[in-house]
């Protein structure tokens, strides 16, 4: 074993912070004194206990993850006490950390960025990268302050962006990115890099995103449109309504590309084999969908089991069910709660 290994806790939630734990777990130059995740929340129908993706991999893995409803408590503090670690990495965690945690280790609370800042501050920055058509993204790494994704930097790490990644693919490919060169930068801290301010002049601030911005708006130019698709894929989802078989059904788009092509938005300029529909400037062609109640599926698989290929001329904006549509019955309202 290794003398004078490199004592670090780490905190994360999400699935984003998985290929990091997984890379400090095996680093011989870090002696990872603990592991603490948001607590378990209740999901599904029976609201049964579900871990975070990192707690759910550390206890795949057998890596002892506290849950931790606040690292802002005494109890968390006099942890921090106990094990003294020399840093703090903080992944996808989900919590603010105060000052008093902040200033706790020696080489204080690294903080890994999904994105290249000063961009793209905030809760959002993958999405709102897309949506911008970014052909490069990266990994920030930074030494966390009292603000938003402002403090100073050690590190940035870049990657060229294909055209066709969507949130999730990015993110995965980022994660695995930044978990390859994250006990290479530890090391360096601990060795005195110095970590550079930003420069605020060139800050954006990403908003949290909502379910309703996954609604389709055949209106807008198809390059847009195209970008929405990967930006909220895999949530929100982005969603239109069309008729169905059964009556007015909700269809999500999963994979799009811009094709040429022109009419009105919302039209289907094409549904043999291929489903193209006409936006407000320029047309898509939908790849693949999940339709409301159904497996994710090829939209060509889709058209044939219509039987009539009318119905995908039937094209409708947004989510929710059209005026004309009845209500539905008390008992069907009791039905979806």
């Amino acid at each position: 074993m290794q003398k004078n290994r490199i004592k670090v806790y780490f905190l994360g939630s999400g699935a984003f912070a998985v290929p990091f734990l997984d890379a400090l777990s095996r680093a011989e130059t870090i002696e990872l004194v603990g592991v603490a995740t948001q607590p378990d929340k209740p999901s599904g129908r029976k609201r049964l206990p579900k871990p975070t993706p990192l707690g759910g991999f550390a206890d795949a893995v057998g890596i002892p993850c506290r849950r931790v409803a606040s690292v802002s408590s005494e109890e968390f503090m006099s942890l921090m006490e106990e094990l003294r670690p020399d840093l703090v990495v903080v992944v996808s965690f989900g919590q603010i950390l105060r000052e008093n945690l902040l200033n706790f280790p020696r080489f204080g609370c690294l903080n890994v960025h999904g994105s290249i800042l000063p961009k793209y501050r905030g809760a959002s920055p993958l999405a709102s990268s897309i949506l911008a058509g970014d052909t490069v993204n990266g990994i920030t790494f930074m030494r966390m302050d009292k603000g938003l994704d402002t403090g100073p930097i050690y590190s940035v790490t870049t990657m060229d962006v294909p055209p066709t990644m969507n949130t999730q693919t990015l993110e995965i490919a980022l994660s695995e990115l930044g978990a390859r060169s994250i006990a290479e930068i530890i090391g360096r801290i601990a060795e005195g890099l110095r970590p550079v301010p930003q420069d605020d002049s060139k800050a954006t601030f990403t908003r949290k995103i909502h379910k309703s911005d996954g609604s389709i708006r055949w209106e807008e130019p198809a390059d847009v449109l195209e970008r929405k698709i990967r930006a909220y894929h895999p949530w929100p989802a982005s969603t239109f309504r069309m008729t169905g078989k059964n009556g007015i059904l909700s269809v999500k788009i999963t994979e799009a590309r811009e094709v040429p092509g022109s009419g009105k938005p919302g039209t289907t300029l094409l549904s043999d084999k291929r489903w193209i529909v006409a936006c407000g400037r320029g047309a898509i062609e939908i790849l693949r969908i999940i339709p409301e109640g159904s497996r994710e599926m090829n939209a060509a698989d889709f058209i044939r089991g219509l039987g009539n290929p009318e119905l995908v001329k039937q094209v409708f904006d947004g989510p929710l069910p059209p005026p004309s549509e009845p209500k539905p019955s008390i008992q069907e309202k009791k039905s979806d709660s």
